[in-house]
């Protein structure tokens, strides 16, 4: 003899409710972790390029410098070149 189907219970039915949302709510966590984690990923690359960027402008102001200390130290060659000159001349006639 075949027995009747009965009905699902309401907390079964309820409790299959629940389980359809937690899925749901698991398949929206799972993606927004993937989109955090490629957030981090190109945040990441973006402060490396930041990084590298300041990197460059540390060493073009270094090398900025060396240069007005390399114009400043031919000035005062010149100078002292000049003052040799000067006190040659002088010796000389004296």
């Amino acid at each position: 003899m075949a027995t009747p189907h009965r009905p699902a219970s309401p907390c079964l039915s309820r409790l299959r409710a629940i389980i359809s949302r937690m899925d749901r709510l698991n398949i929206v966590i799972k993606e927004k972790l993937a989109h955090l984690k490629n957030e981090t990923h190109e945040l990441r690359r973006v402060e490396g390029q930041l990084t590298e960027v300041e990197l460059f402008e540390q060493n073009r102001q270094i090398q900025t410098e060396r240069e007005q200390l390399a114009a400043a130290m031919k000035v005062f060659h010149d100078m002292l070149d000049q003052f040799g000159y000067v006190l040659d001349f002088y010796e000389e006639e004296v």
